[in-house]
């Protein structure tokens, strides 16, 4: 960490790639640090352990992104490109302060319930349990983040999907999946979707490209 920081002021870097835990510095401390040198350069975390607390402060500190470990090499090249584009998780920040509001469509009040518990406080969540309750919620809400339920709602997601999309463009539309499915992000990024989470939940985290 202290190593990085030397670094960082001697040399004009693109991106910064570092551990979220490491012996001297946890990632918080990198961040606020190199903040406070006038740095500015986005910087991404790769983890082993995901904790949406710990995310959500280095968030505050302008976090560009993270990545889960064991890190796929197609993941991290399409995080990489998102970030230099300037389509990175910083201009999210705002919204997160405020306290955006979150739309969930799925059926089972078991899932609206698991995800209740789990979600910050600052963030209402709002349930529909069908097409056409999702648009009149829509109608009368500005969503932050849609997740969608997929496999667990009676209707095409694709439809709600596109429904969605059509009435609040600015949306972030995440696919909720089971944990035994196999490979959630690629499901995920073939479907148009900005991300995913997955259920049972642990954490609210959810992964973003």
């Amino acid at each position: 960490g202290e190593n990085a920081l030397e670094l960082a002021q001697t040399q004009k870097v693109d991106l910064i790639l570092a551990e979220m835990a490491m012996p001297d510095l946890d990632g918080e401390r990198i961040l606020s640090s190199l903040r406070g040198l006038g740095i500015e350069a986005p910087v991404m975390f790769a983890t082993g352990k995901l904790d949406s607390g710990t995310v959500a402060d280095c968030m505050k500190h302008g976090l560009s992104d993270f990545i889960l470990k064991p890190v796929k090499q197609e993941e991290l090249q399409a995080k990489i490109e998102k970030i230099l584009d300037g389509r990175d998780l910083v201009a999210d920040t705002e919204e997160v302060a405020k306290g955006f509001e979150i739309l969930l469509v799925a059926n089972a009040d078991r899932v609206a319930q698991a995800l209740r518990n789990t979600v910050p406080l600052a963030h209402p969540l709002k349930v529909a349990k069908s097409k056409d309750d999702a648009l009149a919620l829509c109608a009368d809400h500005t969503f932050g983040a849609v997740i969608i339920d997929v496999g667990g709602i009676d209707e095409s997601e694709q439809e709600i999907f596109d429904s969605i999309k059509d009435k609040q463009a600015d949306a972030n539309v995440f696919a909720l999946y089971s944990r035994k499915g196999k490979y959630p992000g690629a499901r995920a990024r073939e479907q148009g979707y900005a991300g995913f989470l997955a259920k049972p939940f642990v954490v609210f985290a959810i992964i973003f490209f």
